[in-house]
């Protein structure tokens, strides 16, 4: 099993210059329900380089809008299998059933999971441009301070 607890970043000055923000493409179901506060794990295939502290949402098509920004808490990094046995808890904040999930990551070898905390959801929608992106991340990109 692999961890990389970031949720102690405030208490330890010398990660404060790893840690960053990221700009992160979501479906609009899955969106939906990390606002309203019901999931709390989102599912990654790609690792990160850099402490992640905050993700900006960025909400795909059809609404094609950043909808607001959700605290990182955590960072796991393990075998799908794994994983999926990590985020028990609590009940349903996977936000995705085991059919789903085992089909994302049909013949992968690693999951990277984000647990999220604090969800803020902005008074007006943004566009990716008001955050220096011209086209929509397949994955993810990194937005510098």
């Amino acid at each position: 099993m692999h961890w990389r607890i970031q949720n102690n970043w405030l208490n330890n000055p010398l990660s404060w210059g790893n840690m960053c923000k990221i700009l992160i493409s979501i479906k609009p179901q899955y969106a939906k329900k990390i606002f309203e506060g019901s999931k709390v794990y989102e599912f990654r295939k790609v690792g990160f380089a850099r402490g992640v502290q905050r993700m900006v949402v960025y909400v795909t098509s059809p609404i094609g809008k950043v909808w607001g920004e959700v605290e990182v808490l955590q960072v796991l990094k393990d075998k799908p299998q794994s994983i999926w046995k990590q985020t028990t808890n609590p009940k349903g904040a996977r936000g995705i059933d085991k059919k789903a999930y085992d089909e994302y990551y049909q013949g992968g070898k690693k999951a990277v999971v984000l647990r999220l905390g604090q969800a803020v959801r902005y008074d007006q929608e943004k566009l990716l441009q008001d955050f220096g992106v011209k086209v929509a991340p397949q994955s993810f990109v990194y937005l510098e301070s």
